[in-house]
């Protein structure tokens, strides 16, 4: 059982697209039943979304300032992707933020280009001197950019 009111949830609601999940079902829950809220981003056009979820507190009260604050610091992946995207989508893929900086899918039908893709990601990433490291998803689905966090590399995750 979470700690949010109802009261918390509508100023949430006004202010963002949100859904609440429980365990690791994709079926939407009530927000009392849930463990899981996750917050919907536009990107590029408005026409494809990623989300950024956070476990509920259990026993912690918590109000719209908690969450807001942890959607701001998470802010400088999510405002990197949204220009990096800009360059990307021009073959056809987009990029999403995450805790670990960026992932791209490339599944079935762009496996033909990953490495022309990758090798342009990365011509970027170079040029600009961040300092990352690469690997695929478990299921082979995701190419990851993990992007080192040290301050002097996130003032460097400009367009």
């Amino acid at each position: 059982m979470n700690t949010l009111t109802k009261e918390v949830v509508e100023q949430i609601n006004s202010e963002y697209c949100v859904a609440f999940y429980k365990g690791d079902s994709m079926e939407q829950v009530p927000f009392e039943q849930a463990d899981t809220i996750t917050f919907f981003y536009p990107i590029n056009d408005f026409s494809n979304y990623i989300g950024k979820s956070f476990k509920l507190p259990k026993k912690k009260v918590v109000d719209f300032a908690y969450f807001a604050e942890k959607l701001d610091s998470d802010n400088t992946y999510i405002t990197f992707v949204k220009e990096f995207n800009k360059f990307i989508n021009q073959e056809g893929l987009i990029c999403y933020p995450t805790t670990y900086g960026f992932g791209v899918f490339v599944a079935v039908g762009f496996r033909k280009s990953i490495e022309a893709i990758k090798t342009k990601i990365e011509d970027v990433l170079n040029s600009k001197g961040i300092i990352y490291k690469t690997e695929y998803s478990d299921a082979g689905w995701v190419f990851r950019y993990k992007i080192s966090k040290s301050k002097e590399n996130i003032s460097k995750l400009t367009v």
